[in-house]
């Protein structure tokens, strides 16, 4: 019988190319110090979504969609607008359709739904216009009807989330005040245009009318 000398049989008892590698299974594989640790390589706690046995092994709630980012995961809340899918839903924002709050420019002629027109005073006041001309400049902005009728252009601002208020004022022995505020979301405003009177206005009223336009 032949006899082996010790140290052969030590190195064949170390020999790498016998020993399990690390497989995302669910199971502690020899080397591994927590259940598939080597496949949570930003240490967030969610296993990689690209290694095609963690795929097989984990529901969708616990894989990472980038395991090199520990604030990217299922379990992050969504930071809209910045660029980067925090939760790992591929929707919403900002990985998917974007909402007004991603908008950096709403400049451009918005056709409302329905005109706005208002006569008093004798026709001292003429309200009349059914489109909308908007420069925006991120958080300043101006909005100019299309007639030569009130309001004319209105000024003011508007926030990241697209909210805005615009408005301008004629003064006179009747003062007229006109404004505008709402929400753009991608190409549809919605708001409430205003109008007030203060002075002798000839029974002149004050005005508030919902509008909806959309981006020509």
């Amino acid at each position: 019988m032949r006899t082996w000398p010790l140290f052969l049989l030590i190195a064949c008892n170390n020999d790498t190319s016998f020993q399990q590698s690390a497989t995302c299974d669910g199971a502690l594989q020899q080397g591994e110090e927590t259940v598939d640790a080597p496949f949570d390589g930003d240490g967030d706690g969610y296993l990689d979504g690209a290694n095609p046995d963690c795929v097989a092994t984990y529901p969708a709630e616990s894989l990472d969609c980038d395991d090199a980012t520990a604030d990217v995961n299922p379990g992050k809340v969504e930071i809209p607008c910045d660029g980067i899918d925090q939760d790992c839903d591929e929707q919403g924002t900002p990985d998917g359709l974007l909402t007004g709050a991603c908008e950096t420019d709403f400049s451009g002629t918005w056709v409302l739904g329905q005109a706005v027109s208002y006569t008093c005073g004798m026709t001292l006041v003429n309200v009349n216009f059914s489109t909308l001309n908007v420069v925006d400049g991120g958080s300043s902005i101006s909005i100019g009807t299309n007639s030569s009728a009130q309001p004319g252009t209105m000024q003011g601002t508007r926030d990241d989330a697209g909210t805005f208020s615009v408005q301008t004022s004629i003064a006179g022995g009747c003062t007229e005040t006109y404004g505008l505020t709402g929400q753009f979301d991608q190409d549809v405003m919605d708001g409430t245009f205003t109008a007030t009177f203060v002075g002798v206005c000839l029974g002149c009223t004050t005005q508030n009318v919902p509008v909806t336009a959309t981006l020509q």
